[in-house]
């Protein structure tokens, strides 16, 4: 006993700082979240953006909601109101609802006042209604009141502080052991090249890019499909149509995420921002496969976790996010395969190439193509002899593909039926060049990609390096005109032929399929060039300097080149992206899902609901993603029979009564609803209100 106590206090005695550390750690979380504002201001929907000087303020359209914390004690609000009168304008009754509890109603004064209210108990939002006029002098906004100031405070310490610093002191220490373990067994450059891609693809993921594309609101009700009846939104059998253009692993994926969130654009987005996110590290293994040193393999999975076009892609739940992962992987894995030729590798590679010939059909031609070059590679390298042990991958990957093969033989052909949400297939078409083709144009306006081209002349410069040494080295390869001992050994020409032939695939599926997503399929031996730009300024470095400095130059040199590459990165996120939401155009359809959400809630109490196809795209999957979540659930599948219908409100008139206005995420103009009465039908009417 006197020796377990000895051991025990002299253990403890030797690891105090580690235990106070850990203790340090949890109260700063504590602090950290005991801090935080109870409003959630970055998803506050209802107000328009920020005007006057030099006394700021808001308009607010007829509904403002502003998300809370919930909270175990009585929460403290202040608002600061002023409704300012025009010519015809009464002045504006306000209600205060706490959830849907009301609370108070008042009318507000021309000039800011400011009003205190004591919210209940774990209230969830705070709701401010209002009625809502045309503006005078050309505005075409519909305009409530004026928002000053608005504040929160909890009467005393939060509890929910405590359980979220106790949860993210779990989750802190779980991943330190994940990242020790990698450490230990020599992943840790894998693991934190994943962590860092992650964490900047997760961030701020509920607001930026802000909005909802047709594209994504279609995969996710396919996956909701797929759930509820192993169809997708036309009725076609796991969501497998006849034609080229059936993709639906990015459903597949979704599938889990649909099923506890719902079809919301998280669900989908969370996806992305995973697939995504092993780009980072398989650039890294794929630069050390290819015998790049350390440092410049390094280098290569930072820009490869950090293009700012490739954080867009895995933002957006599209399928572009799996197209860049999976060719990705196929690279790395066609890889291995070339220098193992062993069952288990051809496994691996059958098994990562053979599904994603449904992430996208641009992707087939490129991976077909691959899997010929590929092939050859193997058998120039290890003879005709090793077909008997690698043949049941290439079964296997043609068992994967004979599916989508099959079927890409047949017409292209719709289900009439559409009975999973009784409309015809015609409103539940998204258009189909932006699915497949593109990233919305003015999504890369939004990200600040379009006025920041450094992002490209940076890396294109080391690109071009390194692209004309890998050439002149797979030329000296072949011709035995070098005989110095920096030629690239045999394994290794064989491994860059591989990537040669990966972007002549690419090339080739660009051609076929021309489109910015095909484009995608030249990044991973774009930034593999780059790694091999990197690996000859290291090797230039070397050799000027003595034997001793030479490690230091080698780490010193990509270090100053990681700097120069990802700093402006750095700067795009801290800026455009992190720090502020940028502007988004109509692609994002931003404010429609809770214009849809708002329509839904009104049908009970019309004949009626028309929505608007002018100025919409595909709204009825934005009404089906805005109904309640039926897995799990008592409610009925999601059905869209009457009383929706989805026509032109052209000759609809404009100026009625609003009954919702619905500012978008940036505070612009969005979508209203407004109440017709014709031919003794009361009939809601969703459309976009008219810009500015």
């Amino acid at each position: 006993m006197r020796v377990f106590r000895a051991l025990h206090w002299g253990r403890m005695n030797r690891y105090w700082h580690v235990l106070l550390a850990l203790f340090g750690l949890f109260a700063a979380l504590f602090l950290a979240f005991n801090a935080r504002p109870p409003i959630r201001w970055a998803v506050v929907r209802g107000w328009y953006s920020q005007q006057g000087a030099p006394t700021p303020y808001r308009w607010m359209g007829n509904r403002l909601v502003v998300p809370l914390r919930a909270q175990p004690t009585p929460l403290d609000v202040r608002l600061t109101l002023a409704s300012p009168l025009w010519p015809g304008r009464a002045a504006p009754r306000v209600t205060l609802l706490a959830d849907t509890q009301p609370l108070t109603s008042f009318v507000v004064p021309q000039l800011p006042t400011t009003y205190t209210i004591t919210l209940p108990i774990d209230t969830m939002a705070l709701v401010v209604q209002s009625t809502a006029d045309r503006a005078p002098q050309g505005d075409e906004r519909y305009l409530g009141i004026q928002v000053f100031d608005m504040s929160a405070q909890a009467q005393g310490l939060s509890a929910l502080a405590l359980r979220d610093a106790a949860v993210a002191f779990a989750g802190l220490c779980l991943v330190a052991a994940v990242i020790g373990w990698c450490l230990a067994r020599g992943y840790g450059a894998i693991a934190g090249l994943f962590v860092l891609a992650l964490l900047i693809r997760l961030w701020w993921l509920r607001v930026a890019p802000p909005g909802f594309t047709p594209e994504e609101a279609a995969s996710l009700i396919d996956a909701q499909s797929l759930l509820l009846r192993a169809r997708d939104r036309f009725g076609n059998v796991l969501g497998l149509a006849p034609g080229w253009d059936s993709a639906p692993l990015l459903a597949y994926i979704e599938m889990p995420f649909v099923a506890v969130l719902g079809p919301v654009p998280l669900a989908g987005r969370l996806v992305s921002a995973c697939a995504g996110a092993f780009t980072a590290p398989l650039a890294y293994a794929s630069a050390r496969r290819l015998n790049l040193p350390k440092a410049p393999a390094l280098l290569t999975g930072l820009v490869a976790a950090m293009l700012p076009w490739q954080i867009l892609v895995s933002r957006l739940a599209l399928p572009q996010a799996l197209v860049l992962a999976a060719w990705a992987a196929t690279l790395y894995l066609a890889l291995r395969f070339v220098r193992r030729a062993t069952r288990r590798a051809a496994l691996w590679f059958a098994l990562v190439a053979g599904p994603a010939a449904y992430a996208n059909d641009t992707l087939r031609p490129a991976l077909l193509f691959l899997m010929i070059w590929v092939i050859l590679l193997v058998l120039l390298r290890h003879g005709k002899q090793s077909f008997a042990r690698w043949w049941p991958g290439l079964a296997l990957l043609a068992l994967l593909w004979l599916p989508v093969n099959y079927l890409a033989l047949l017409p292209p052909a719709d289900s009439p039926s559409a009975s999973f949400v009784g409309v015809s297939a015609v409103a539940l078409r998204v258009p189909v060049a932006p699915v497949s083709n593109a990233v919305p144009e003015d999504l890369a306006d939004a990200m600040f990609l379009s006025n920041n081209p450094s992002w490209i002349s940076l890396t294109l410069p080391l690109m071009l390096l390194g692209l004309g040494f890998v050439m002149w080295q797979l030329s000296l390869g072949f011709w035995p005109l070098n005989s110095r001992a920096e030629r690239m050994p045999q394994a290794a020409r064989y491994e860059w032929w591989i990537v040669v032939g990966a972007a002549l695939g690419g090339l080739l599926a660009l051609w076929l399929v021309p489109g910015p997503t095909t484009a995608l399929l030249l990044a991973p031996q774009f930034v593999l060039c780059v790694g091999a730009g990197a690996t000859v300024i290291e090797w230039a470095s070397q050799r000027v300097a003595p034997e001793q400095w030479q490690r230091v130059l080698s780490w010193g040199s990509m270090a100053l080149l990681a700097v120069f590459l990802l700093w402006p990165w750095a700067r795009w996120l801290a800026r455009d992206l992190m720090d502020g939401t940028p502007p988004a155009g109509a692609n994002t359809q931003n404010g429609l899902l809770e214009a849809s959400a708002l329509a839904a809630s009104y049908a009970a109490q019309a004949d009626e609901v028309w929505i608007d196809t002018d100025t919409t795209v595909a709204p009825a999957l934005y009404l089906l993603a805005a109904q309640p979540h039926p897995l799990g659930r008592e409610a009925p599948a999601p059905s869209l029979m009457r009383p929706y219908r989805f026509i032109s409100l052209a000759a609809v008139p404009r100026e009625l009564p609003p009954l919702e206005v619905v500012p978008d995420v940036q505070g612009q103009t969005s979508f209203v609803l407004q109440r017709w009465e014709h031919d003794g039908r009361q009939i809601i009417l969703l459309r976009r209100m008219p810009v500015q």
